[in-house]
């Protein structure tokens, strides 16, 4: 799957996941890791390191949201849909 997509969103996940979001981001995907599920989006397993540092595109208070274990669903929800919203606005544009 790592060689379909242009936005990924990862959510927690084992090294099969970090495998993906590896392949991911080296045939220059974007990957979203929701930081707060652990696991491989967490950190783990060897997952690309460069998936953590916030995007320059990306608003801090959405990117935040995605690192906090005690956020409400719907927040990080929102926060989700709005960075994945920025990210295929700039890929429309540079089309």
């Amino acid at each position: 799957f790592g060689l379909l997509g242009h936005l990924y969103l990862s959510i927690e996940g084992g090294p099969g996941v970090a495998k993906e979001a590896r392949i991911a981001v080296n045939n220059g995907a974007c990957v979203i890791p929701l930081m707060s599920s652990g696991g491989a989006s967490g950190g783990l397993f060897d997952f690309p390191k460069q998936c953590f540092l916030k995007p320059i595109w990306a608003p801090e208070p959405q990117w935040n949201l995605l690192q906090q274990k005690e956020a409400a669903a719907s927040e990080v929800a929102a926060a989700v849909t709005d960075l994945m919203e920025l990210y295929l606005d700039i890929l429309d544009r540079l089309r």
